[in-house]
């Protein structure tokens, strides 16, 4: 099915640092979609095609060079891929047995592959914390690939429209469920987000029906994506309707709810579910790109933002007083706490 997410546009807020309408449709979409569309003004309108364009360059270098940006393994031999290069078949969806019973028969997503064939890049960006018990984290080198003209000012140019964009977007989303305009920047400050652009092999993977992403939701506290290069994203409403995500243009952002902000509002906003599926409308432009001589690649443009990595992930402010915030607060633990513990359950460990 095919729903229609209204767009919120951020002009007047920017302007006036208060706009009530916008404000409470935030928080009404975040509410009922766990997705948000906003048109950014601020938002350089070359910047997203230079950028998923780089990535693809990156993408199509032998596998020999991109195994030059994996990370360094952890001191006791972990591996996280939380820095450079993540390759395909190392991101690992679960089953989500504790929701799918809930799902109508016409709305179950695909069963996901053992290991996603996508393959990702992880660059850390933002203000880092001047001490911290999570350091193989929070203190991350930042790899980039020196095969890759532009790189840096471009990765840097993304970063900062990204993370201007959400700040803006979470100081909406506290006044319009009435809370002070800092409830979750104060949160975010300083906790860890990385630009985190996937790649899909679409000459091997390019198959509709294929699954890139299998169905699963997010371990940040809101994932932020421009568009990407094919389609392929669905997402899940409140009420376990499926629907295809779509910006409309390049001065479009998307924003996801993840678990952790699910924690804070203690589930006014629900983790978002997704998955990626490679669809019929994808193959005639596989099939020209191939025509042509090119490998085609999907290509992502997200980026992953996180609370402080000392900071507790529990119902915060008004929403203390939220009907399941007891619930919440029974799985009360440091973000830094469930980001280790997940990232090592999650990879698969390979060999590059």
């Amino acid at each position: 099915m095919s729903i229609d997410i209204p767009i919120v546009d951020l002009n007047r807020f920017l302007k006036t640092g208060d706009d009530e309408l916008a404000c409470s449709q935030v928080k009404d979409v975040m509410t009922e979609y766990g997705v948000l569309i906003i048109r950014d003004p601020r938002v350089d309108i070359g910047l997203p095609n230079r950028y998923r364009d780089m990535m693809q360059d990156f993408y199509r270098l032998p596998v020999e060079i991109k195994s030059k940006y994996v990370q360094t393994p952890l001191a006791d031999g972990t591996q996280i891929y939380e820095t450079g290069w993540r390759p395909p078949f190392t991101e690992k969806p679960r089953r989500r047995d504790e929701v799918l019973h809930l799902i109508p028969e016409g709305a179950r997503p695909s069963a996901p592959p053992p290991a996603d064939p996508k393959e990702r890049y992880m660059l850390p960006v933002g203000a880092r914390p001047e001490t911290s018990e999570f350091p193989d984290i929070d203190f991350l080198s930042r790899i980039d690939p020196v095969e890759i003209e532009n790189w840096v000012p471009i990765c840097d140019a993304w970063g900062v429209a990204m993370s201007s964009a959400l700040k803006s977007v979470m100081e909406m989303l506290a006044l319009g469920f009435r809370e002070p305009v800092d409830l979750f920047t104060n949160m975010l400050f300083e906790g860890v987000q990385k630009l985190a652009p996937t790649g899909l092999d679409l000459y091997r993977h390019g198959k509709s029906g294929t699954v890139a992403a299998g169905f699963h939701n997010d371990l940040s506290a809101v994932t932020m994506h421009g568009r990407s290069n094919y389609p392929g994203l669905w997402a899940y409403t409140r009420g376990w309707k499926r629907f295809p995500v779509r910006l409309p243009d390049d001065d479009c952002l998307l924003l996801q709810s993840g678990r952790v902000l699910e924690h804070l509002t203690a589930g006014r906003t629900l983790r978002g579910y997704h998955e990626v599926v490679i669809g019929e409308e994808a193959q005639i432009r596989i099939r020209e790109e191939l025509l042509v001589g090119k490998i085609p690649w999907r290509v992502s443009t997200t980026m992953f933002s996180n609370i402080r990595t000392d900071r507790y992930i529990e119902p915060i402010g008004r929403f203390v007083n939220e009907p399941e915030a007891a619930r919440y607060f029974a799985e009360r633990e440091k973000c830094g706490t469930r980001m280790m513990r997940t990232l090592t359950e999650k990879v698969v460990k390979l060999t590059v």
